[in-house]
């Protein structure tokens, strides 16, 4: 019970609901309108209520109940009005004194009127009526009796009341505390208490599970006298303990607890200082996160951002940090020098593309693993990314040492390895890949990581270029050889961009059937140095991956003039493109193909594209798949460059080819022996009986063309009869 300015006491509806029910007197409950809010059985049957009068003005209530209200109530001297009056218009609290009932018989009632707040707004009146027969109405004692009564009487109600509300108040406690104590006893979190004299004094079951005890109790009794001494680590604990006296709470304390089958879990604690009404210690308490998850969810991010996923090698980024510690403690202490080594595996595209991916990570991982078993614990083994790793040899006192490892190195990545082929049902193959290493060695010459990297990754390619599986230690000289060939690179990659590459044509000359007219495009470079032609920058074109560019630049430049000649051309022609017959097996090359003669409105019975017999001889473990891919393509095929007369057979009766080129410039005029004669003779008449045309490539002279018409040979293309034209001269022979 409450008190406020207006109103002495603070009750709920509920509370006097039930508190009524115990009281034997008439108690009715007024709203600040005077509408009856509530009234017990007591009052109904006083004033003859037959139904429950709630919700009704207290005039109205009684007017409908008692017609004849002042006869009810009895005589002149206690009208009805007066009670009916007081209620309405006094202010609480105030009381009087009436008789109820028949003439000589009157019952004489206390009424007594309370203020009550009920929490709804307004000021309700509490009305306890209270009997009064046991006094002499004309005893001179009456009113202070009466007085005395109503006070008593008055202050047993208000002690019933709060009586009630003191036992809902202690109800309501107790369901708060079960409530709260379940909440804690169930939390995610543990939680525990101890004293200042270091005693451990509470806990809930969260903490207790967490560090593996089946009860509170025992794990209360295991650390009664050292609270902490489930931190793994005794510095740990000292810490905690320390920063908590001083600080007065600790947050984000992150630390190995043990658990009690000896596995150690992470957790994050925050304590705090509990202080008392003095302002001393009362207690202290701790709140406990078991964070493994998160922590090993963090480790495992970690190491995926600095390792190879396949390897689990250090990826660049961590090779480069510890590149840069080893690099500054080299520059504090000059006595200590590093080596830094960049390898590449030589034939890993060729296994790559021959036996597909997975082969190739087995390959990339047997030379991780390799790598890892030639250096020390003290050395870093990092994967690039591709077939590009990447070694630190730390603290290489002498070359030897340097020379040793790297020895075993290129030994070790030199043993065959054993695959599983994807597509063969459980068959394995043996491959052999090699590496090429580049070195930088004398670290004292060095001030910045940048350039170590620049350095290795220089006398890496120089190894490359020099020969397979080579090793190749940095040096100006090489510096200046790899720039060199950077710089080809570059020139070569713009020239396509700056028109710079264009087309020269040699006929193909025929004794029987002088059309169509064939002509060979063959592709040249006008570069910084002059005219280049393919043979000269062959092998930087296959180094530097460009063979598929220049195919399809070639491709197209070739659609563009057969776009222009055949508009304007008087004889039928064909124009001729050299491309790898791997690429041909790329239908998104051969797409391209088509799209790009679309493109120019050439007309595909133009075209044609030169097979190299050496890519053909490739592909003959590729099976009958391959035969029906060059078989399907839109244009003609021109077998060229036949070295493998046997090896060349197979394919002529499978694959459509329109001719098929015989080189002979290694043939000179003395090679031309009864035997070269009859073998010569022998293939232009297979070529007569297959329909066809053999050409003999290569014809430097009047000799050599005596001697193959001779043998039957009646397609020549050479010197002999011309050079390459320009685009110009050529399309003359069209006219």
């Amino acid at each position: 019970m409450a008190t406020g300015e207006e109103a002495n006491t603070y009750f709920s509806l509920a509370h006097i609901q039930r508190t009524c029910a115990l009281v034997h007197e008439p108690v009715l409950l007024l709203d600040p309108c005077h509408k009856i809010v509530f009234c017990n059985a007591a009052f109904m049957r006083l004033f003859g209520f037959a139904v429950n009068p709630e919700g009704l003005f207290l005039t109205e209530a009684f007017s409908l109940t008692h017609k004849n209200e002042s006869a009810f109530l009895g005589g002149a001297a206690y009208p009805a009005p007066r009670l009916v009056h007081m209620l309405t218009t006094v202010v609480p609290p105030a009381s009087c004194m009436f008789a109820l009932g028949a003439p000589g018989k009157k019952e004489r009632y206390v009424c007594t009127v309370t203020p009550a707040a009920l929490g709804q707004g307004g000021l309700f009146s509490f009305v306890l009526l209270m009997h009064a027969s046991t006094f002499n109405l004309g005893s001179e004692m009456q009113p202070q009796v009466s007085r005395e009564l109503d006070v008593l009487r008055r202050e047993r109600a208000l002690l019933l009341l709060e009586n009630a509300e003191k036992t809902a108040v202690a109800q309501a406690l107790r369901r708060a505390e079960a409530r709260y104590r379940d909440i804690f006893d169930n939390a995610s979190e543990g939680i525990f208490q101890w004293t200042p004299q270091c005693t451990l004094s509470w806990s809930n079951g969260t903490f207790a599970h967490m560090l593996g005890f089946e009860t509170v109790n025992s794990l209360l009794a295991h650390f009664a006298q050292r609270p902490f001494a489930f931190i793994a680590s005794p510095e740990q604990e000292q810490e905690f303990m320390l920063t908590l006296e001083q600080q007065g709470a600790l947050t984000d304390f992150e630390c190995l607890i043990q658990h009690q089958e000896e596995a150690e879990i992470w957790a994050n604690i925050n304590a705090r200082r509990v202080p008392g009404p003095d302002g001393s210690t009362a207690y202290y308490e701790a709140f406990i996160e078991n964070i493994t998850t998160r922590k090993n969810v963090e480790a495992r991010l970690l190491f995926q951002a600095f390792h190879d996923p396949l390897t689990g090698l250090a990826n660049r980024a961590l090779f480069t940090d510890r590149l840069n510690m080893t690099l500054r403690r080299a520059m504090r202490q000059k006595n200590i020098s590093f080596s830094v080594c960049f390898l590449d595996l030589d034939k890993f595209k060729r296994i790559n593309d021959t036996y597909g991916h997975k082969a190739g990570d087995i390959v990339l991982q047997h030379a991780a693993a390799a790598l890892l078993s030639c250096v020390r614990d003290s050395d870093t083994v990092a994967r690039f990314g591709g077939d590009e790793f990447g070694i630190i040899l730390d603290n290489t006192t002498s070359t030897y040492m340097v020379n040793e490892i790297v020895g075993r190195i290129h030994i070790a990545l030199c043993q065959p390895v054993t695959i599983s082929l994807e597509k063969s049902g459980g068959a394995e193959a043996i491959v052999s890949v090699g590496a090429s290493l580049g070195l930088v060695h004398s670290a004292e010459l060095y001030d910045s990581v940048d350039a170590i990297l620049s350095d290795a990754d220089t006398a890496m390619y120089a190894a490359k270029a020099s020969a397979e599986s080579s090793i190749q230690f940095f040096s100006p000289a090489i510096d200046a050889s790899v720039k060199k060939r950077s710089r080809l690179e570059e020139e070569l990659r713009s020239a396509f961009d700056e028109h710079r590459l264009f087309l020269e044509y040699q006929p193909v000359i025929t004794d029987d059937q002088p059309e169509p007219v064939v002509l060979e495009a063959l592709v040249r470079w006008n570069s910084e140095h002059g005219i280049l032609y393919p043979e000269d920058t062959l092998q930087s074109i296959q180094e530097f991956s460009l063979e598929t560019e220049l195919s399809l630049h070639v491709w197209e430049l070739a659609c563009m003039q057969v776009a222009e000649w055949q508009v304007t051309a008087q004889k039928p022609f064909i124009v001729q493109v050299n491309m790898h017959a791997n690429q041909l097996l790329d239908t998104h090359i051969t797409d391209t193909l088509q799209l790009l003669r679309q493109k120019h409105g050439a007309s595909a019975r133009h075209l044609r594209i030169e097979v190299k017999e050496l890519g053909l001889l490739r592909l003959a473990g590729k099976g009958k798949q391959a035969q029906r891919l060059l078989a399907a393509l839109p244009f003609g095929l021109v077998l060229d460059d036949m070295n493998e007369i046997l090896s060349s057979e197979k394919h002529l009766d499978t694959v459509p080819f329109a001719a098929v080129k015989i080189p002979l410039w290694h043939i000179t005029e003395n090679d031309y022996t009864p035997f070269v004669q009859h073998m010569l003779h022998s293939l232009f008449i297979l070529g007569a009986n297959l329909g066809i045309p053999f050409v003999a490539v290569g014809v430097e002279n009047n000799t050599q063309l005596t001697l193959l018409r001779a043998a039957g040979c009646r397609a020549f293309q050479g010197f002999s009869f011309s050079h390459p034209l320009p685009a110009q001269k050529a399309f003359a022979l069209l006219l």
